[in-house]
């Protein structure tokens, strides 16, 4: 009902028109995109710090923050960095370093380190720093003016979008993907693994009794939803670097606003 009505009506609710502008059509597909990784990274973040790491609340909550204090320095350091470099450029600088921190990710434990986990969420934040500052001036920079109010709300509405949508695919990917390893890695359990009856096993795990096997599955569990979260974080990796060839779409923000000065100035 919706786009039947927008594409028969005069006055639509949402005019399809600015979807015509090359750069604005390219800053909400980048937006999207970055409202799936921004918000499911989160969401794969805190369960993985408290549950797979054993942090408390406010720790993983402490170490969570680090991420928005690089989003905040990149914010101001992006003010000048746009003086000096094209929007575009910084918009692939920071999906690199967001793609760069979904790699490391992949490799987390629950023996990996607090200072690790506060590195890549500072890269992580610093990249999405700069992603959100130029690609909103790469998206209203030759959107004519009678359209960047429905613009800008329609930026906003597919952001929310694609973030509901990725804490949906990834949080379905987890609790799939664990049973599946879970289903993998006891097919090795047996009484016939030589592995669980060596000495040193034995003395700390005793796979013949009740509390041995507790302990085991729990062992298993763990080492699941670990290659679960790993697999997630690879997605998301994946869907960043797919992502970054999309800037080369976008136009050069110093010929657009040297365009729109001089048309100004003829009127």
């Amino acid at each position: 009902m919706f786009f039947a009505h927008s594409f028969t009506t005069n006055n639509p609710f949402v005019d399809f028109a600015m979807f015509r502008d090359r750069n604005y059509a390219g800053a909400v597909t980048f937006m999207f995109v970055v409202g799936v990784i921004l918000y499911s990274t989160l969401a794969l973040s805190t369960p993985f710090i408290q549950g797979i790491m054993g942090y408390p609340i406010v720790a993983a909550g402490v170490l969570l923050a680090t991420r928005g204090v690089g989003t905040l320095v990149g914010m101001i350091a992006v003010g000048r960095l746009m003086k000096i470099l094209e929007a575009r450029t910084l918009i692939f600088i920071g999906t690199g370093l967001i793609a760069f921190s979904l790699y490391q990710m992949t490799g987390f434990t629950e023996q990996t380190s607090a200072h690790t986990v506060t590195l890549m969420g500072i890269i992580q934040g610093f990249g999405l720093g700069l992603v959100f500052v130029p690609l909103s001036a790469v998206a209203f920079i030759t959107l004519p003016g009678h359209l960047r109010t429905n613009g800008t709300a329609m930026l906003t509405l597919l952001r929310n979008i694609g973030s509901s949508i990725g804490i949906s695919v990834v949080t379905a990917m987890l609790i799939s993907k664990s049973a599946m390893f879970h289903s993998q890695l006891v097919e090795s359990i047996t009484p016939f693994n030589d592995a669980l009856k060596a000495p040193d096993v034995v003395a700390h795990l005793d796979a013949g009794s009740s509390g041995g096997l507790a302990t085991l599955n729990e062992m298993v569990t763990q080492q699941a939803s670990i290659m679960a979260y790993a697999n997630d974080y690879k997605m998301l990796f994946c869907v960043c670097v797919a992502m970054m060839p999309l800037v080369f779409l976008l136009g050069s923000t110093r010929k657009a606003a040297a365009g729109a000065q001089a048309v100004h100035a003829l009127d």
